[in-house]
């Protein structure tokens, strides 16, 4: 004899009665020059801000941004699990934003240019996790400034401006610390990013010697996994890329598939940590082209440097080195190393502020100096542009290898050029 629950179990077999749980469909918000944050943020009632839009949305949700030149926007902080919120323009629309401040987590920005880029929890107080999970795609602006983790910066450019004008910071982008507490930044990509065109008209801001900025196209005080791949650094002043602990410590660097162009200034192309320092991990510098490279630290844990194309050194202070081709004659470095000049397909330029010139250290495909001089082992699986690398004999060193390899991927687009305020 069947009880009544029973009963009930059978009846929905019988008549293939099921329950499906549906999960919740991610909406799409709006954004509009023309909007009120008052509305309720639908295509028909388009909020204006950016963090009206946010806090009306959930995980997984888009916002979509109509065409226009907005004030500064705020990214605010919410609970909204691990679904990316992601923001974009709409279809063929072109927008322009004041300094945008992300405070949240786990946000998507794409194709936008704003006068600057704030990553950083609501409370210096807080510690950098309490904003991450952020990617900036396809953008553009002046500066960044990063205290987050987990942060990736794809495709799009940044720089071009006058570091003696006191409304812009003294570097093009800055990975740093909280403070006081001196807590890094981890785990933060660059990748096929141009990064360019700062002055501190040789460190005479106010015209008095030694009274300017420090400049730097990329400042990193302290740090745990940075990475920096298929970037192009140029026109820059003092430094392309420097990274010291400060606070923190500084360790697990990888520089992989870029081109540094010289300096305007005195100063370091790359520098990573100098001879007071110490930076832990495993840190890799390979398959670039490097007007010059610093590494003077004490690395407690490794440091490999190989595959690159080398202008200039400070007679391969640390680390092991091996299969990199010295355009100096009088370096003899490591293992397996080569002298001589490549051939570019340029133009290689001094660098100058804002000269309009883009470097190309993209190899001829008559090279004979560079062409498979790379570590025949160890090499990476594409070049700057995304194409395969040749693996026949040995990929060749530098940042990019000759031939017409086919692209594993779409590849983000690294000429992005937008204007911005």
């Amino acid at each position: 004899m069947l009880n009544r629950t029973s009963a009930f179990v059978t009846a929905l077999l019988i008549f293939g009665v099921c329950f499906v749980i549906v999960p919740a469909q991610a909406t799409t918000h709006y954004v509009a020059k023309t909007g009120n944050d008052s509305n309720a943020c639908t295509q028909s009632a388009p909020c204006l801000t950016f963090s009206r839009a946010y806090n009306v949305a959930s995980g997984g949700d888009t916002i979509e941004v109509a065409s226009g030149t907005y004030g500064a926007q705020t990214i605010p902080p919410r609970s909204l699990g691990t679904s990316v919120v992601t923001f974009r323009p709409a279809a063929g629309a072109s927008v322009t934003l004041g300094e945008l401040r992300i405070q949240a987590s786990y946000v998507e920005v794409r194709e936008m240019a704003a006068s600057g880029y704030n990553i950083s929890p609501a409370s210096s107080s807080s510690p950098p996790s309490a904003t991450s999970h952020v990617t900036l795609r396809n953008m553009s602006g002046k500066y960044m400034y990063i205290v987050a983790e987990n942060v990736s910066v794809i495709g799009g450019e940044y720089g071009g401006f006058d570091a003696c004008d006191t409304k812009y910071p003294e570097d093009v982008i800055q990975i740093w610390q909280t403070y006081p507490g001196g807590q890094a930044s981890s785990y933060v990509t660059i990748d096929g990013v141009k990064i360019h065109d700062i002055t501190d008209h040789n460190n005479l801001c106010s015209g008095t010697p030694g009274a300017g900025r420090h400049v730097d196209c990329m400042q990193v005080l302290a740090g745990h996994y940075i990475t920096v791949r298929n970037s192009q650094f140029y026109n820059c002043a003092t430094s392309d890329i420097l990274m010291r602990p400060y606070k923190d410590t500084l360790d697990n660097i990888t520089i992989e598939n870029n081109f540094f162009q010289r300096v305007m200034n005195p100063g370091n192309v790359v520098l990573i940590g100098d001879s007071s320092d110490t930076v832990g991990g495993t840190n890799v510098i390979r398959y670039n082209y490097l007007a010059g490279v610093g590494t003077a630290a004490r690395y407690t844990g490794s440091l490999q440097v190989y595959g690159n194309i080398i202008e200039n050194n400070y007679a391969c202070q640390n680390g092991t080195w091996s299969y990199n081709v010295f355009m100096g004659s009088s370096v003899n470095c490591g293992t397996n190393y080569v002298h001589g000049n490549p051939s570019f397909v340029g133009p290689t330029p001094s660098p100058s502020y804002l000269n309009g010139i883009i470097p190309n250290y993209r190899l001829n495909a008559d090279d004979t100096v560079a062409k498979d001089r790379g570590d025949p082992t160890r090499y990476l699986s594409t070049d700057i542009d995304g194409k395969n690398r040749y693996t026949g004999s040995a990929a060749d060193a530098g940042a990019y290898e000759i031939g017409a390899g086919v692209a594993e991927s779409p590849q983000v687009p690294n000429n992005l050029r937008i204007s911005v305020p």
